[in-house]
C-alpha cells in the first residue's frame, strides 16, 4: 500500500472512531428534544434547523467545493484563505436569513412556522451567520489535512450541544429557546477550536479576490450536486412544511437523524480520500481508489442499516402516541440511505478528479426529478409521500453516478459492487497497522 493512502486510511478511520463517539450524542440530542420539546416544538425547531443546513449550502454556490480544491492543491497563501472563507461564511448566513424571512413572511413554512417569536428570531439572526463560518472554517481543516483539529473542532462542538441542551431544555425547561441557544453556543465553540487551529494565518488574514472568484468558477460547476449529495433528506422537510402538521415534521426530523447514522462512515471517508484523489495523476490509480472505497464503504452501510432497523422495530413498542410513525417512516428513510451511498461516493469521486461538470449535471438532473417527486407526491400522500420522494430520487440519482463512473473508468462500475475479501483483509491491514504504529 502506498505511503499516501497509508495516511489517508488512518485519517479515514480516525474520523470514522469519531463519528462512532457522535452517534450516542447526537441520538442523545434527539431524545431530549423529542422528549421535552414534544412532536410540535421539535418540528419547529427541525424546521429552522433545516433551513440553515439547506440554505447555506445553496446561497454557498459551490464555493466550499471550489475552496477545498485550491486549497488541497495548495494554490493560495492560508492568511488570504481564511479572510475570504471567513467573508464568505457570513455573507451565505446573511443571505439564508434574507431566504428565511421570505417563506416565513409568505407562510411557505406552515405550521411549524407559526411557532417561532421574536425571542426566537433573534437568535436565529445571530446562528445563521455563524454557521455559515463554521462550515468553511470546516473546509478549510479538511482541506488542509488538518483530520486531528478537523475532529477536534467536531467532537468539541457536539459534546457541548448535548451539555447545552440537556441543560437549557431539560434542567431549566427553556423549550424552542433553549434548544437554539444550546445550538448557538456550540457553534461558536466550535468555530473558536478551528480559529485557534488556524491561529498562524490570523495575521495575515485577509480577502483575495483571484481566490474567490476562482473559487466560486469551479465550485459553481458542481454546486447542486454537492448541494443534493449532502442534504437530500434535510431538503425533504422543506418540501413537507407546507402539507403536513409540526407533529408530522417533528417524527420526519428524528427519522431522518436515524436514517442518515448509516452513512457515518462515508462522510467520515470520503473527504479524506478526495484529497489524495485530487493528487492523483493517473485515471487507474483514482479509479482503484474508487472501486475499494466504495465496495467497503457499501456494505459497511447496508450492515448498520440492517442494525438500525433492527434496534427500531425492538423499541417500537416504547414510541409514545406522537412518534406513532417514527417507526414505518425511519424504515423507509434507511433503505433511502442504503442506495444513496453510491451516489455519495461516486459524487466525491467526480469533484476530486477534475469533473465538476459531470457532478454539476447528475445533481440537477437529480434535484429538478427529486423536486417533481416531492411536487406530485407530498400533496397527495403526505408524510409518506416525501419518504416515497426520497426513495425514488435516491435510486435515479446513484443509477446515473454508477453509469457516469463505469463510462469514465472504462467499464469499472461493474465491479463497485462485488463483495471481495480482498477489500476486507485490506481494510484489516490498515487497521492493524494503525493500532502497532507502523506505516505501510
Amino acid at each position: 500500500m502506498d505511503s499516501v493512502e497509508a495516511v489517508a486510511a488512518r485519517s479515514s478511520l480516525a474520523m470514522v472512531a469519531v463519528r462512532l463517539l457522535l452517534l450516542p450524542a447526537g441520538l442523545a440530542v434527539a431524545v431530549i428534544l423529542a422528549k421535552y420539546l414534544g412532536a410540535s416544538i421539535l418540528g419547529t425547531y427541525s424546521l429552522v434547523a433545516t433551513l440553515a443546513v439547506v440554505v447555506l449550502p445553496l446561497s454557498a454556490m459551490g464555493f466550499g467545493t471550489g475552496a477545498f480544491f485550491y486549497i488541497s492543491r495548495d494554490s493560495y497563501p492560508l492568511g488570504a484563505v481564511l479572510g475570504t472563507s471567513l467573508f464568505c461564511g457570513v455573507l451565505h448566513g446573511v443571505i439564508a436569513l434574507v431566504v428565511l424571512a421570505v417563506l416565513y413572511w409568505s407562510g411557505a413554512l406552515g405550521s411549524a412556522g407559526e411557532l417561532l417569536d421574536v425571542d426566537h428570531t433573534i437568535l436565529i439572526l445571530a446562528y445563521f451567520p455563524l454557521l455559515g463560518v463554521n462550515l468553511v472554517l470546516l473546509d478549510i481543516l479538511l482541506a488542509l489535512g488538518m483530520v486531528t483539529q478537523f475532529n477536534a473542532m467536531v467532537l468539541i462542538r457536539a459534546l457541548f450541544q448535548l451539555f447545552l441542551i440537556f441543560l437549557f431544555v431539560a434542567w431549566y425547561d427553556w423549550g424552542l429557546q433553549g434548544a437554539l441557544l444550546g445550538s448557538l453556543l456550540a457553534a461558536s465553540i466550535g468555530s473558536s477550536v478551528a480559529l485557534i487551529s488556524l491561529r498562524s494565518a490570523l495575521a495575515d488574514c485577509r480577502l483575495d479576490f483571484n481566490f474567490l472568484s476562482s473559487s466560486y468558477s469551479y465550485g459553481m460547476k458542481s454546486w447542486l450536486g454537492v448541494f443534493y449529495s449532502k442534504l437530500h433528506l434535510r431538503v425533504g422537510q422543506l418540501f413537507l412544511a407546507p402539507f403536513v402538521s409540526a407533529a408530522e415534521m417533528g417524527n420526519f426530523f428524528l427519522a431522518a437523524k436515524i436514517a442518515e447514522q448509516p452513512l457515518l462512515i462515508a462522510e467520515a471517508v470520503t473527504p479524506v480520500f478526495s484529497r489524495i484523489l485530487a493528487r492523483q495523476n493517473e485515471l487507474s490509480s483514482r479509479v482503484r481508489i474508487a472501486e475499494t472505497l466504495h465496495r467497503l464503504i457499501f456494505w459497511a452501510t447496508m450492515a448498520i442499516c440492517v442494525a438500525c432497523g433492527l434496534v427500531l422495530y425492538s423499541v417500537d413498542h416504547l414510541l409514545v402516541r406522537d412518534y406513532s410513525d417514527l417507526v414505518g417512516v425511519a424504515s423507509m428513510l434507511l433503505v433511502g440511505s442504503a442506495v444513496y451511498v453510491s451516489g455519495k461516493v461516486l459524487n466525491d469521486f467526480f469533484m476530486a478528479t477534475g469533473l465538476p461538470s459531470v457532478s454539476g449535471v447528475i445533481g440537477v438532473s437529480s434535484l429538478v426529478l427529486a423536486t417533481a417527486f416531492y411536487l406530485v407526491f407530498v400533496p397527495a400522500f403526505g408524510l409518506y409521500g416525501g419518504v416515497i420522494a426520497v426513495l425514488l430520487s435516491n435510486v435515479f440519482r446513484s443509477f446515473v453516478c454508477v453509469l457516469y463512473f463505469n463510462r469514465e473508468s472504462g467499464g469499472a462500475g461493474f465491479s463497485l459492487y462485488s463483495f471481495r475479501v480482498s477489500d476486507v483483509l485490506w481494510a484489516i491491514k490498515v487497521f492493524r497497522s494503525i493500532l502497532v504504529g507502523k506505516r505501510e
